[in-house]
C-alpha cells in the first residue's frame, strides 16, 4: 500500500462521516471503505468483506502511454464483453464511470506521472480533439442503451431511501480543472493544409529539447535524409533492400529518389 492511500484510508476513518468512502483496488481496506476496482476487465475482483456492493469505478478503455512502453489497445468487443459480463451475475452491482473517455494532450510543460508522455493516444472513444473514434463510441453507446432497456430487469425492486440526517452530499472540482474549462469555454480551431516534404534550410528547426512536450505545440514532424552509395555491398546482385523504421509516431511518409 503506497503513502497517499494509507493517508486516505486513515482520513476516512478519522472523520467518522457515517457513510462508506469508496476506494479503488484497496484489497486490505479497514471498517466504513469499500474497496472498489478499476481496469480493463473485472472477472477476478473479489470484496475482501461479504456485504458491500461490487463497484467498478473504472472501466478502462485505454490507457497512458510511457516513453518506451507498450501502446496499449483494447478492443471495444472486449470491452463491451467486460461490462456486460460484470452486470450478469445475481451479486448487487454498480458500474460508476468509464475511465479514460477522451484522449489527452497536457497543456503543462510536465510529465503526469513517472515517464508518462505528455501527448498520448488512449485509444479512446473520443480523441484528444473531440472527434468520435469508430467503432468503439458507437459500440459503447449502444451497449448503453442496451443496459438502460434492460434497467427494470436488472433493478427488479423498489429503491430504500435512507435519511443520513445533517449529513450532506459534497461535490467538488480542483482549482486547475476550473481553470481548464474556462479556456475551453473560448476554444476555437482551424484547419490548414502543410507541406511536410521540404528539407530545405529555411523549415529546419534546432532546439536542444523536445519542442512537442512543451506548451509550444502537440506534434512535430520530425525528417531525416539519408544517402546511399550504389557501391553499398547490400546493393550488389541486384537485391532488393528493406527499410525498417521503429518508430511510435502517428505517421510516417518515406520518400525514395525525390518520389
Amino acid at each position: 500500500m503506497t503513502n497517499v492511500c494509507i493517508v486516505q484510508i486513515l482520513t476516512a476513518v478519522g472523520l467518522n462521516m457515517g457513510v462508506p468512502w469508496v476506494m479503488c483496488k484497496e484489497d486490505d481496506a479497514p471498517g466504513p471503505v469499500i474497496n472498489a476496482w478499476n481496469g480493463f476487465y473485472c472477472d477476478a475482483f473479489s470484496h475482501n468483506k461479504p456485504y458491500p456492493p461490487s463497484l467498478w469505478v473504472e472501466a478502462c478503455s485505454g490507457w497512458f502511454t510511457e516513453f518506451g512502453g507498450t501502446i496499449h489497445r483494447c478492443p471495444v468487443q472486449d470491452l463491451a464483453f467486460a461490462v456486460t459480463h460484470f452486470g450478469t451475475s445475481n451479486e448487487f452491482k454498480v458500474m460508476a464511470n468509464d475511465q479514460y473517455t477522451y484522449d489527452s494532450t497536457m497543456e503543462e510543460p510536465t510529465m503526469d506521472g513517472p515517464f508518462i508522455t505528455t501527448s498520448y493516444d488512449y485509444d479512446a472513444p473520443i480523441d484528444e480533439y473531440g472527434l468520435i473514434r469508430g467503432p468503439k463510441h458507437g459500440l459503447l453507446k449502444e451497449l448503453r442503451r442496451a443496459i438502460k432497456l434492460c434497467e427494470h430487469a436488472l433493478v427488479p425492486s423498489d429503491p430504500t431511501v435512507t435519511s443520513l440526517g445533517t449529513y450532506q452530499q459534497v461535490g467538488f472540482l480542483w482549482p486547475c480543472i476550473l481553470s481548464k474549462a474556462r479556456k475551453l469555454c473560448n476554444f476555437s480551431w482551424e484547419t490548414y493544409n502543410e507541406d511536410i516534404s521540404s528539407l530545405g534550410e529555411s523549415s529546419r528547426i534546432t532546439v536542444p529539447g523536445l519542442l512537442e512536450h512543451l506548451n509550444v505545440t502537440s506534434y512535430l514532424w520530425y525528417t531525416t535524409s539519408v544517402d546511399i552509395s550504389l557501391l553499398e555491398s547490400f546493393l550488389r546482385g541486384g537485391r532488393k533492400s528493406t527499410l525498417d523504421a521503429n518508430s511510435v509516431g502517428h505517421a510516417l511518409h518515406v520518400f525514395i529518389n525525390g518520389q
